[in-house]
């Protein structure tokens, strides 16, 4: 079963990859996946609370600094979840803030294995502030003044997920978006849809070590494929070390820790590989996780690492 789930997620990932990377970058998507796929919702045995904050490139001025937060848990009815997902980023004179309300349906395939599919509908603020450009040529005035646009939009996602893996598929802004964001008519912010693919797997190599190798493809329609390799190491169910590899980007660090029975932290460095290191420093994220189980015994899944 784990096999014909593969291949029903792993098809549909390679036809959608067929079809400009505009969303976040985000090094801990493995412990925050709903993020990047509703499907998520609703698939651990608990009320999940997730944050996370992303600097990038940190002397750079203008660089991108992101506030993300994610809230799901099943619904009484163990077939079914609901979630909560923000994101806010500012980049320059744009500020954006995203947020959706998911809810996915669940399948059980055999004794292990489950298929979750979801929904996100979200409203998408896009704001501008012209005061923040300084411009070269001051004729040059395509934008001016502080420009504000709100707009609906629906992601969806598929998730194939066990105790010892996971695979999905999520797809954002599924009906994109073109804003009028010029005082002359011009369309000049386009959100278009954009593809994640995931898959990870847990391999315990005895009872106080456990390896996680995933990966994360990413994709919109008119940018190249983006892929992030990453392998983490689960220590005596406490510590979480890892490494990653974007291709032609970075090369990234993770640590996370269990301080409590519900509560991790973590952080992700990152250093730059590509051209830009020549202009900025490397990027730094933080991470805050917690879990809320419906009973006093604390729920441990190795697929989250």
């Amino acid at each position: 079963m784990m096999n014909s789930c593969f291949r029903f997620v792993f098809f549909l990932s390679i036809f959608n990859l067929s079809l400009a990377q505009q969303d976040f970058q985000y090094g801990h998507y493995m412990f925050n996946p709903q993020l990047i796929n509703p499907a998520v919702s609703g698939t651990k045995d608990a009320m999940s609370l997730n944050m996370g904050y992303r600097n990038q490139w940190t002397n750079f001025t203008g660089a991108p600094k992101t506030l993300v937060a994610t809230l799901h848990s099943p619904f009484r009815m163990e077939n079914a979840g609901w979630g909560l997902s923000m994101l806010g980023e500012s980049i320059g004179p744009k500020q954006v803030f995203n947020l959706g309300f998911s809810f996915a349906y669940k399948i059980k395939l055999n004794r292990e294995s489950k298929l979750s599919f979801g929904l996100r509908p979200r409203i998408n603020s896009f704001n501008y502030r012209s005061d923040l450009i300084k411009l070269y040529d001051a004729e040059d005035n395509l934008i001016t003044g502080n420009i504000n646009r709100v707009s609906p939009n629906l992601d969806a996602g598929a998730y194939c997920y066990s105790n010892k893996y996971y695979i999905g598929l999520g797809v954002n802004h599924i009906a994109g978006n073109t804003l009028d964001v010029s005082s002359t008519g011009s369309k000049l912010m386009i959100l278009e849809p954009h593809y994640y693919f995931t898959a990870g797997y847990a391999s315990a190599v005895n009872e106080n070590l456990v390896i996680n190798p995933s990966l994360l493809i990413k994709k919109s329609v008119t940018n190249v494929v983006s892929l992030d390799l990453n392998c983490n190491v689960h220590i005596n169910n406490s510590f979480w070390l890892g490494a990653s590899y974007r291709l032609n980007s970075s090369v990234s660090f993770l640590a996370n820790v269990k301080i409590s029975k519900t509560t991790r932290f973590g952080y992700v460095f990152d250093w730059q590989t590509s051209t830009i290191r020549k202009y900025t420093s490397n990027s730094h994220e933080l991470f805050l996780g917690f879990d809320f189980a419906r009973n006093r015994k604390q729920i441990f899944n190795s697929r989250y690492l």
